[in-house]
């Protein structure tokens, strides 16, 4: 769907003043006094609209006794998706999961594909026929699959691109929701209290019901995403809306702190070094397969060439 068609739909099913704060935002994206207000005004908006449609699923959860919920087992399933199948995975997404099989310990890794999601979870098919039709991106059924995963069984949901270079699943089992946390930078609603491509929690944990109740009742009515970080607003209204939720959140301690330096350095000359001093207090780093990568820079190795294991 191009970029006029979605503002179009927006416009049509939330209202004009959406499309107004989302276009003043990227016109304003490099200014920072002006990018702030407007990235503010608009995950207002978002999470005023959000709150307001789906009120009845966050007043209901927040009424049931959770207690202190499904605490994570030390054989918590850890869930991989790639909707084509692994075998046509692009080499670093396949190295990812090497590395995540590798220093899994005692979780299972099951692999997800659109071959066996059923045996898992039940997806609507009204679900299946938007993501055909292009309203639902792959990246956003992800996000469905990933709560309905979690919320059903829990586990351990870990995108694709994430490589890992040691045991990351020991301290999770002390918690019932768990995720990377950093100091917070840029306008990010989370604040970096977690982050969506790494999120862990025991089963019928209510932050993953939450997410799993509203995008389904989402996309009964809608044919377009208010905001492609959906999952952060709605675990921010989650954790405002219910005091045990925001304990769970704040619980998480700050961990993998250097997740992002990896990807930072990838194409840069390959240092064992460097990758010790990386690797300090860090064991999971998220990768992107959306970029180019150099296997060599002026003939020395690059991080990347590291990863994927090539050999000259």
């Amino acid at each position: 769907m191009s970029d006029f068609k979605k503002y179009i739909r927006l416009v049509k099913e939330f209202g004009p003043k959406i499309a107004y704060l989302k276009i003043m935002q990227k016109l304003f994206k490099k200014n920072e006094k002006l990018g702030k207000k407007y990235t503010i005004a608009k995950q207002k908006y978002i999470t005023d609209k959000i709150k307001n449609e789906f009120y009845d699923i966050f007043q209901t959860d927040k009424k049931k006794n959770y207690a202190d919920g499904y605490y994570l087992q030390e054989n918590s399933p850890i869930w991989v998706f790639w909707w084509q199948g692994f075998e046509s995975a692009p080499i670093l997404v396949q190295k990812c999961i090497e590395s995540i099989e590798k220093n899994a310990y005692q979780h299972p890794v099951i692999l997800i594909t659109r071959e066996n999601i059923n045996n898992y979870v039940d997806i609507p098919d009204y679900i299946y026929e938007k993501l055909e039709k292009g309203y639902i991106t792959y990246t956003h059924f992800s996000d469905i699959l990933r709560v309905s995963l979690l919320a059903k069984h829990g586990g351990i949901w870990m995108d694709a691109t994430i490589y890992t270079t040691g045991d990351f699943t020991k301290e999770m089992i002390n918690y019932n929701f768990y995720s990377n946390k950093i100091k917070p930078f840029g306008s990010f609603i989370s604040q970096c209290r977690w982050s969506s491509f790494f999120i862990a929690s025991g089963k019928e944990n209510p932050i993953c019901i939450i997410c799993r109740d509203v995008f389904l009742e989402y996309w009964k009515s809608h044919d377009v995403l208010i905001d492609y970080l959906l999952i952060d607003d709605v675990i921010y209204l989650a954790a405002k809306e219910n005091e045990k939720i925001k304990a769970a959140i704040d619980k998480i301690p700050f961990n993998n702190e250097k997740i992002y330096e990896l990807q930072r350095v990838i194409n840069s000359p390959f240092s064992h070094e460097q990758l010790e001093e990386i690797n300090k207090e860090t064991n999971i780093f998220k990768l992107s397969n959306k970029y180019k990568y150099e296997k060599y820079v002026n003939d020395i190795p690059t991080f990347y060439s590291y990863i994927i294991g090539h050999k000259n």
